[in-house]
């Protein structure tokens, strides 16, 4: 009696679903960058300019009133993301290069408006000065005019010098950490002496410095997340 031949469907290996795609968790913070930094800077606008809408319901009228009132949340969303992206930018070329990178994108715009509101309000030369240079910003009050660009210079000028130690050193976590021990012990120090508005600004610097951590976590490849968790599911290398 002859053996049945079996089909190649019968003999075949059922196949192994495929694993799961696995992706640098970080990355996808700095793929959808101009997307996070779009929301938040409608989130910005939503804190300066928003009108109550549900004014006949009080749980929308309490939604919009938090939404609202969190809204400075959309500058520290961009200064993390800014700490991100310029662990990249510094990369493309020498200090110089970075400089004047980050100086022509933001500085002529600045300087636009600069003139069209010495225009309108007329300051005086001197003022116009003290504006544009940063010296009302530290000396008279941040909101002088453009607070975020004058806040912004003052971290790019620095962290060329800072991410080089950062990067050089065995354990840049650690010194993360390190930093922001300095950090809280300055802010402690100069609490009672230093003017409210420029506090605030100085607050925001362990944001901009986790923003650097966060970037050079994603060149390092340190975390990666499955697809199917996203963002929840961090899986070691």
């Amino acid at each position: 009696m002859k053996k049945e031949t079996k089909t190649a469907t019968q003999t075949a290996v059922p196949e192994k679903p495929a694993a799961p795609e696995r992706v640098h968790g970080l990355d996808l913070i700095s793929k959808y960058r101009g997307a996070i930094m779009g929301f938040a800077a409608l989130w910005i606008l939503f804190f300066h300019e928003w009108v109550t809408l549900f004014v006949n319901n009080q749980v929308g009228v309490n939604i919009e009133g938090y939404l609202k009132r969190i809204g400075f949340c959309g500058v520290d969303i961009f200064l993390l993301l800014s700490g991100i992206g310029l662990t990249f930018a510094i990369r493309k070329g020498n200090v110089l290069t970075f400089y004047y990178r980050r100086i022509k994108r933001i500085l002529l715009p600045f300087l636009v408006m600069a003139i069209i509101r010495c225009a309108l309000e007329k300051w005086p030369i001197i003022e116009f000065w003290k504006n544009i240079s940063g010296i009302n910003f530290y000396t008279k009050s941040i909101y002088s005019f453009l607070w975020f660009v004058p806040a912004i210079l003052t971290l790019y000028l620095f962290f060329p010098w800072y991410y080089k130690l950062f990067t050089k050193t065995k354990k840049p976590v650690l010194f993360f950490l390190c930093s922001l021990e300095v950090w809280l012990v300055f802010s402690l120090f100069v609490r009672e002496t230093m003017r409210g508005d420029l506090y605030g600004f100085t607050n925001r610097i362990p944001v901009f410095l986790a923003g650097v951590l966060l970037g050079w976590l994603t060149q390092q490849k340190k975390t990666t997340f499955t697809k199917a968790h996203g963002a929840l599911s961090p899986l070691p290398l």
